[in-house]
């Protein structure tokens, strides 16, 4: 099926590479990172199964390099169908043991109230969170379509060897990853929608846009 009616370049000719996902050992995973976690929730039914819930945990190195692009490391990962209930002990179990994490987004669709749910989970486990104050930001697709912004988010930092993934991140979720960018944009995308919000996060933390060397901020 043609793409072009909604997107210039078919979105055929911009196949995600698995192949250019940096894969990397624990121990080699830069220490300073900037810390984010993102939630994209499950939406419903599909083919009659539950959609799946991503979970994700993202480093940034705080700085750009010469492309205008920072490393970033998929340090923690969970994308499988769960209740709300599972999905919020996932969540909790991954922010307390996430070291510090400076922003937490989550998908905002519609009248959906998952970062409210979220909150009351944190808060109950003595990690607040509130919008107020810079730490819980809601996620919104801005007018694009889904595969839109997960091309126009991920295509750029993917070809020039910006997206790094923790070996520590269990088999099947990594499979999962690369089913979804080998399929994309034709199967289920749940991975590549969360880490594409990722980087919108990103753009709006505005962070060490003029740091000249990493060692700066160690």
């Amino acid at each position: 099926v043609s793409q072009s009616r909604y997107d210039p370049t078919p979105l055929g000719e911009q196949k995600l590479d698995w192949a250019l996902v940096k894969h990397v050992d624990p121990d080699d995973i830069p220490k300073g990172l900037f810390r984010f976690m993102l939630i994209d929730p499950a939406g419903g039914k599909k083919n009659g199964k539950g959609d799946a819930w991503a979970i994700g945990l993202i480093g940034v190195r705080p700085y750009l390099d010469d492309t205008g692009a920072s490393d970033v490391y998929l340090l923690d990962l969970i994308a499988e169908p769960m209740g709300e209930a599972e999905a919020l002990e996932a969540i909790v179990r991954m922010y307390i043991g996430g070291g510090l994490i400076r922003q937490l987004g989550v998908e905002k669709v519609a009248m959906s109230s998952v970062e409210v749910h979220v909150a009351n989970a944190l808060r109950a486990r003595g990690r607040p969170v509130s919008i107020e104050s810079g730490t819980l930001a809601l996620l919104r697709p801005g007018g694009r379509s889904k595969e839109e912004r997960i091309v126009q988010n991920l295509q750029y930092p993917l070809i020039h060897g910006k997206i790094h993934m923790s070996k520590a991140i269990p088999e099947g979720f990594r499979q999962r990853m690369k089913l979804e960018m080998d399929k994309f944009p034709f199967w289920h995308d749940d991975i590549l929608d969360m880490l594409s919000y990722g980087y919108d996060l990103i753009k709006s933390y505005r962070f060490g846009r003029h740091v000249k060397t990493y060692r700066d901020w160690e």
